[in-house]
């Protein structure tokens, strides 16, 4: 039987507020996690972004000069606040 703590990731995955949404999908991808916690410049949590935040903005851009702009929001932008 597998269970829960073999499966988890341990620990939290953070950005920058600041992170462009480019940075923020290759840091998913690299750690391997589905949500990254927002941090301001004192390392306090301000919100969460998630994978699919990320796959719903790209679905949106009609081409790819909207795609190119979206893919320069930052995550202050994109996150959900508070972190819950």
């Amino acid at each position: 039987m597998t269970r829960v703590r073999e499966l988890m990731h341990g620990g939290l995955e953070t950005c920058p507020s600041g992170a462009t949404m480019g940075e923020m999908a290759a840091q998913l991808v690299q750690a391997s996690v589905h949500a990254l916690v927002g941090v301001d410049s004192s390392a306090a949590a301000v919100g969460v972004v998630s994978d699919t935040d990320l796959l719903a903005g790209e679905w949106l851009a009609t081409d790819e000069t909207a795609l190119g702009a979206l893919k320069q929001m930052r995550a202050d932008e994109l996150m959900t606040t508070p972190p819950q």
